[in-house]
């Protein structure tokens, strides 16, 4: 195959690294080549026996193979001069506000895109409420905001049964066992509890559960399918809460 200009300067570089670029050149040969064929043999396979587990194969098997052709990081910063002028100069914040006050505050504005927070604390001190809260406040405070929200644990309908029980202010004890509650949670209570989840259906928050999603991968996946794309790369303002 046709050598591109990179991959002759390699051969022609006389520096004292030379080796090592060689033998990095190859390496990165072999990987593609393994997994274009890993791809092919993936592929074949889910023609003849359609699972799930080898779809999701194929799906890290394409990211892996996206990530090996696309253009490696050359370290010019100029290539974020665009980005920064754009931000010097736009009217709108680009933080994403949670629940205002000292929170805020301490992160410098709110949420920003690109960043990593994590929320620690021992089992059952009201992570998976925070978080719930947290959701709720994202896209009641931020316009155009949508928030993904992965729980690891808690099947959807435990997840909603919490949600409801915030927006509705009801007993989430009520929700789970209403046949239980008849007097405490009469008729017109848990009709109010079915408007509710219609109106959170209706929100711009998407809860992904444990039973579809149990590998990180998967997860990351599902984050870049559906990040906001555009012809700004700061517009990418979905938050995601993993749980």
């Amino acid at each position: 195959s046709t050598m591109n200009v990179d991959q002759l300067l390699i051969l022609k570089d006389p520096a004292e690294n030379f080796q090592e670029d060689l033998s990095q050149f190859f390496a990165d040969q072999i990987h593609k080549q393994y997994v274009q064929q890993k791809l092919i043999e993936t592929a074949e396979r889910y023609a003849k026996e359609p699972k799930q587990s080898l779809l999701d194969y194929i799906a890290e098997l394409k990211e892996e193979q996206e990530e090996l052709l696309s253009e490696q990081d050359n370290g010019d910063i100029l290539k974020g001069l665009n980005e920064f002028i754009s931000r010097m100069e736009e009217s709108t914040s680009p933080f994403v506000e949670t629940f205002g006050g000292d929170l805020d505050k301490y992160l410098g504005g709110g949420l920003v895109g690109g960043s990593l927070y994590v929320i620690g604390a021992r089992p059952a001190v009201g992570k998976t409420a925070m978080a719930l809260n947290l959701a709720d406040n994202i896209v009641s405070k931020n316009e155009g905001v949508t928030v993904g929200y992965f729980s690891l644990e808690m099947p959807l309908d435990q997840m909603m049964n919490r949600y409801v029980a915030k927006r509705g202010r009801i007993n989430s004890y009520h929700l789970r066992n209403p046949m239980r509650f008849q007097e405490a949670f009469p008729r017109k209570d848990r009709e109010k509890a079915i408007e509710t989840y219609k109106r959170i259906a209706q929100l711009p928050v998407k809860i992904y559960t444990a039973q579809s999603y149990r590998s990180l991968n998967k997860i990351i996946r599902t984050i870049k399918r559906n990040a906001v794309s555009g012809g700004d790369v700061r517009a990418y303002y979905r938050p995601c809460l993993i749980d």
